[in-house]
């Protein structure tokens, strides 16, 4: 019979999911309160290609504001992973495909980025590393690890503490293809993040739209047999699957 081991100061609750605001032409205003660079080993009983490896994540977290339309607290996270180059059957992923889903990251994490150029602690990004489908897989877990510093040195700012701190912005948030909640689009687009900037009425201005998205959850939802690392540019949100794609 299998041990089991418990943790006691493990958080069992799950964060609230933003809500968007009418009053803010249905999108959610907060601020991001943390970007972390993480890595943590994957289990190693499986077929993904990096399993028992330590994988790098870059996290972000954001806060939506509490206000007179909102009074509790809500949290949404984008957890950004490293793709991958083979499937879970051993073959290779197309060249295209991989390059097609590597930029789909760097164009999220741009347009965030982007969100806070002009403010005097923005650290312009540096370098980025080369990401080489045809790389060994620990090549390949490093330069996806240093690809993600790169960004999170510049979400850090000039003065380390955070570009982003203190800083309200407006988001939208919608239903993606196969999702049961909220989340940012699986694609920029025209954009989904801006800073927010209120009239003397207090009325948000902004130039984010919705092109035919929604932010209705439906009731029913397809199934999702994705190799771990292929969906939706391998960006995840905690509140939706515990961090697995």
């Amino acid at each position: 019979m299998a041990k089991i081991k418990f943790d006691h100061k493990a958080t069992v609750t799950q964060d609230l999911p933003v809500k968007p605001i009418k009053e803010y032409k249905d999108l959610v205003v907060g601020e991001i309160i943390s970007v972390e660079l993480t890595e943590k080993v994957s289990e190693a009983k499986t077929n993904y290609q990096y399993a028992g490896h330590s994988v790098p994540n870059l996290v972000i977290k954001f806060k939506q504001k509490v206000d007179a339309f909102n009074q509790e607290t809500r949290i949404s996270t984008w957890v950004f992973k490293p793709i991958v180059s083979i499937k879970n059957d051993g073959t290779s992923i197309a060249e295209d495909t991989f390059v097609n889903l590597v930029m789909g990251q760097f164009n999220h994490l741009k347009h965030i980025l982007d969100t806070f150029e002009g403010i005097a602690n923005f650290k312009p990004l540096g370098k980025l590393a080369d990401l080489d489908s045809d790389l060994d897989t620990e090549k390949l877990l490093d330069a996806f690890k240093a690809f993600y510093n790169t960004f999170f040195t510049s979400f850090n700012g000039k003065d380390e503490k955070g570009v982003y701190k203190g800083l309200e912005v407006a988001v939208k948030f919608i239903v993606n293809k196969g999702e049961k909640r909220l989340h940012i689009p699986n694609y920029v687009n025209k954009g989904y993040i801006q800073r927010a900037e209120f009239n003397k009425q207090g009325k948000l201005i902004t130039s984010l739209e919705f092109y035919g998205e929604t932010i209705e959850i439906p009731t029913v939802v397809a199934s999702n047999n994705m190799a771990p690392g292929m969906a939706a540019n391998a960006i995840t949100d905690t509140q939706i699957d515990l961090g697995t794609i």
